[in-house]
């Protein structure tokens, strides 16, 4: 997905992603949304930007963040890695069943809690 994998002293990034289907390209810079000098959305874990630069290279693929505010793993997926991508509600009896098919059949898989987005202060 980076186009270099080298360090850029300009702070610029181009990401490959895809949006419809179609392959594009994504330049984005090394500045970052911050409250009280931390991200306000992603948060790597220690010194590592990788995090913020794909999560702000989506948000422009979409226009902003405020427009991916709401999505949905399987969403960055299919847009980030051109992969098919699929949302499975599952009901709490049969969710442990549904996880080992897609394991059997080596699917990347991530789980979303359902939150209140407009009870979070900004």
């Amino acid at each position: 997905m980076f186009v270099n994998d080298q360090v850029n002293r300009e702070g610029l990034f181009g990401i490959l992603n895809y949006k419809n289907g179609k392959r594009n390209m994504v330049y984005i810079d090394n500045y970052f949304p911050v409250r009280n000098q931390k991200p306000v959305f992603a948060k790597a874990n220690g010194k590592e930007l990788w995090v913020m630069i794909l999560e702000k290279a989506w948000a422009k693929l979409h226009g902003s963040y405020h427009r991916v505010l709401h999505g949905q793993s399987y969403e960055v997926y299919r847009d980030m890695l051109g992969a098919p991508a699929f949302y499975y509600k599952v009901n709490t009896g049969d969710t442990w069943e549904t996880l080992m098919a897609a394991e059997s059949k080596k699917y990347i898989i991530s789980a979303t809690a359902k939150m209140d987005l407009y009870n979070v202060s900004y």
